[in-house]
């Protein structure tokens, strides 16, 4: 459950960075202003220094209980917080800008909510078609397990024979469409009924049990061009084996950049795994979506009996 907060570490930062922008603007002190005219600009630096040093700890504390909180109680709630920070740090900087120009307060705060929108919806939402497609890591994590690099490896590698053991629970093979150039499509299951998530599945490299490269591209219009790159080495050691895993995609938008960052998803993947292969309860984000996957459909109302 530790390793799921400590996870969070690069939103705990970004959290903390609006916050404290939003308090310098609403309590630091101006040094232009007349009521520092006669102080001497090293006065200035060290109360400026010392403003900075309690503003930052205040802002750094408060995201750290705050994204802790949210990821142990309400983990699904955690893509809400840069958000909210960002609206925060919106009103902090606007709010007096629009008021001196002479709007109400219902008009700003209509006005900042509206702007905190859009830029949600320029990231993550529709508009984001409109922002150039970047590329994320690759980026690393390890773990050890006790399972030999042979038990392993149809664990981590899809593959037509082993796909019961592979870690997606009801995970399934298909054979790729003709020219695609892919081994064949792996379908994951999706929550609530929804059709399967599709990829086409190539090795880049395998070697068995040791090294393999996977190179997955989605079939679905809403995220098609989207390439991820899994490189996987297994090396034995005297209580089991090292996994070294490293991700990477290619062709997203800068607003699942962000997310993948902010989640540290390699990190994730990498907690997820280690606590399936070792048969140990597993707390990571990936782990917490797997098992509402697995959650049997609510039953509806029941239908008045017939006749």
């Amino acid at each position: 459950m530790f390793q799921r907060i400590f996870n969070q570490w690069p939103r705990i930062l970004l959290v903390g960075a609006l916050i404290f922008v939003a308090l310098f603007a609403m309590f630091g002190f101006n040094p232009f202003s007349t009521d520092f005219e006669d102080t001497s600009l090293l006065s200035l630096a060290v109360m400026l220094l010392i403003e900075t040093c309690v503003f930052l700890a205040m802002a750094l504390a408060s995201s750290l209980v705050i994204v802790t909180l949210v990821a142990l109680l309400l983990p699904g709630f955690l893509g809400l917080l840069e958000f909210m920070a960002f609206a925060f740090m919106l009103f902090a900087l606007l709010r007096p800008v629009l008021h001196d120009l002479g709007a109400s307060r219902m008009m700003a705060n209509l006005a900042i909510i509206a702007l905190a929108m859009l830029c949600n919806e320029l990231l993550n939402g529709r508009l984001s078609r409109v922002l150039p497609r970047v590329s994320f890591g690759p980026r690393s994590a390890r773990f050890h397990t006790r399972l030999t690099p042979e038990e392993v490896w149809p664990r981590i590698v899809p593959d037509p024979a082993t796909i019961g053991l592979y870690y997606q629970p009801g995970a399934m093979v298909m054979p790729a469409p003709e020219g695609s150039g892919a081994a064949f499509t792996l379908c994951i299951p999706r929550r609530f009924g929804y059709p399967d998530t599709a990829n086409l599945v190539q090795f880049a490299h395998r070697e068995a049990p040791h090294h393999v490269v996977i190179r997955s591209s989605t079939v679905h219009n809403h995220d098609k061009g989207l390439i991820e790159t899994l490189d996987c080495t297994i090396t034995p050691t005297a209580a089991g084996s090292l996994v070294t895993l490293s991700i990477g995609y290619e062709n997203i938008g800068p607003g699942t950049w962000l997310q993948m960052t902010l989640y540290s998803i390699q990190r994730d993947l990498a907690m997820c795994l280690r606590a399936r292969l070792d048969g140990r309860r597993d707390h990571s984000l990936l782990g917490r979506e797997i098992r509402k996957r697995e959650m049997p459909a609510r039953p509806g109302p029941a239908l008045p009996a017939a006749g």
